[in-house]
């Protein structure tokens, strides 16, 4: 590749990059300074009385055990979920591989707190179709099952996240050089010899990365704890945090600075360790000298089938069809009877207006966020890699930081600097009045800034497709960067930046972190309008957008991979 060719005229893509870079200032990097600093923020200054007040509250030290006590079990059971599954798809003859790998990593797509939604419908100790099954069959007073437990929250984000695993170990046992485990084969060792001996330690690391990544989401995963916690009064940090801003007296909301800015800390530390593992994940993986031979199960190629569309089925298909069913139960409590199912709750649910509102919030600001974010992705990526713009990587670094902290911890900062009016003076001349809270604004700026590091890794990926002899042409005829972006660049790199399009455009339209927080009296989103349903209304109808939202989010998958040949998605 050529030198950058930024050195020469930059025209209006420094002015571009320019006005990005100060946004991302405003909206990413400040309120993550403007949290920090209110946590070390007393009456008097700059104290530690915030944080010292909340350790020593003992709700504190119970909703921190209760956080690390789910993200541990979370982590634990993706690893058992993912790591053998993954092994069957990579070195053995099992049928339906491909199919296998896609069907399984599903669940993933979809939203976690909507699998919880089917899995409640299920379990729930009163109303559950299992449980209610089990005592109309035994005669039992009392339901053998109750989802409403810290074990309820665990089994539904280990079902949601062990793709997580599965498609890291799988991709780490793909990478693999197999001249070290097919040297193994010939020397005698047994294939169980083989894999406990040779395969795992190499792809330990592999492991070991995506089970930090489900322990960090554990830890900062506020729907699945919300709707299976809030119930029995099990509270982790994310609820925690929710529940001190919902009460809103200055010392609760004290609380939520301290409690976001120990989450905050917790991620980082989990992310720092895991870029460590992702890089010794490479430096283990060698050049591949070729497929490697897969192990032949026999006797077991069957059952090992079955075993994993089995785990597919419980995991996606059977929330999924639970909600479809509940969506059109008349009366919840009635159960699964013929003369219960009609389609008036989704009459009800769309007679309302709440849900149209709701709709279209969720639909411009999907829309909004994702058009912007490959926009200034694209920007951002291509002024890094392709000029010597000053401070080129000074954008990238601002969206990839934001993606990584809990939506909670983000939302915190956005209240602590957006919930009054914020001037911003420049050469003591030019004032900029930024005033967010309870519109739509702040909900936008908030999702970009978490989601823009979606435009940016594509941009990236796509950007080394392209020769840049073309770029060089066209400057040579005397186009300036800017010009050479929109005419050339753009259009080649257009199947990839529709394919990010939508990958911002789904998460945004059903998230409900970010937005339970920051939404206001005129700025309900779905994932809101769903909280609300499921916790105060009528589970029939929260099923009803729960069910809408998890096939729009799987067809909106397809087409990803379809745009992206394959290399997006699930």
């Amino acid at each position: 590749m050529s030198a950058p060719s930024g050195q020469g005229r930059l025209g209006g893509l420094g002015i571009v990059s320019g006005i990005s870079a100060i946004l991302l200032l405003i909206f990413a990097i400040l309120p993550l300074l403007v949290l920090i600093v209110k946590s070390f923020w007393g009456q008097g200054g700059l104290s530690l009385e915030p944080l010292l007040a909340a350790s020593s509250d003992p709700a504190t030290w119970t909703s921190t055990g209760t956080t690390v006590l789910v993200a541990l079990g979370t982590s634990a059971a993706t690893v058992l979920i993912g790591v053998p599954a993954a092994w069957l798809l990579a070195r053995t003859d099992v049928p339906g591989r491909e199919a296998l790998r896609t069907a399984l990593a599903m669940p993933y797509a979809i939203p976690s707190y909507v699998l919880a939604i089917g899995w409640i419908a299920l379990l729930n100790p009163r109303s559950g179709l299992i449980n209610g099954a089990w005592m109309a069959l035994t005669g039992a007073e009392s339901a053998p099952l109750d989802i409403y437990s810290t074990w309820g929250m665990i089994f539904v984000l280990a079902l949601a996240y062990y793709p997580l695993v599965l498609l890291q170990t799988y991709a780490a046992l793909m990478g693999l050089d197999p001249s070290m485990e097919e040297a193994a084969r010939t020397s005698g060792a047994t294939p169980l010899r083989v894999l406990v001996d040779v395969t795992l330690p190499l792809v330990t690391p592999a492991i070991a990365s995506g089970a930090l990544l489900t322990f960090l989401i554990g830890m900062s995963s506020f729907g699945v704890p919300y709707l299976i916690g809030n119930p029995a009064r099990i509270e982790v940090l994310t609820t925690s945090i929710y529940n001190a801003i919902d009460v809103g007296t200055e010392a609760h909301m004290a609380r939520a600075v301290a409690l976001a800015l120990v989450l905050g800390l917790v991620a980082a530390a989990a992310l720092g360790i895991n870029r460590a593992l992702v890089a010794r994940g490479k430096a283990l993986q060698g050049g591949k000298a070729g497929r490697p031979g897969l192990v032949a199960l026999g006797r077991w190629r069957r059952p090992a089938s079955i075993g994993l569309w089995a785990l597919a089925f419980v995991a996606l298909g059977v929330p999924m069809l639970v909600l479809v069913v509940t969506s059109l139960m008349t009366t919840f409590g009635r159960g699964f009877n013929l003369d219960n199912l009609s389609l008036s709750n989704y009459a009800q649910v769309f007679g309302d207006r709440r849900t149209l509102d709701s709709m279209w919030m969720s639909l411009w600001l999907s829309a909004a966020t994702a058009t912007l974010c490959v926009v200034i992705g694209t920007i951002a990526s291509y002024a890094r890699a392709r000029t010597a713009l000053p401070g080129r990587s000074l954008i990238p670094f601002a969206a990839e930081l934001p993606y990584a902290i809990p939506g909670t911890v983000l939302a915190m900062g956005f209240i602590l600097t957006f919930s009054q009016e914020l001037r911003i003076i420049l050469f003591d001349a030019i004032t900029f009045k930024i005033l967010l809270f309870n519109t739509s604004w702040i909900l936008l700026a908030a999702f970009c800034v978490k989601y823009l590091a979606y435009g940016v890794r594509t941009s990236d990926a796509a950007l080394t497709q392209i020769d840049v002899s073309l770029e060089e042409a066209a400057r040579t005829s005397g186009a300036t960067p800017l010009t050479v972006l929109r005419g050339i660049v753009f259009p080649l790199l257009r199947p990839s930046l529709v394919a990010a399009w939508v990958l911002v455009f789904l998460p945004v339209l059903g998230e409900v972190t970010i937005s339970i927080l920051l939404f206001g009296p005129e700025t309900r989103t779905l994932g809101v309008l769903l909280f609300d349903y499921q916790t105060y209304e009528s589970p029939p109808k929260a099923a009803v957008l729960a069910s809408l939202l998890a096939g729009t989010v799987l067809v909106g998958n397809l087409l990803i991979k379809k745009l992206s040949g394959g290399r997006l998605g699930i």
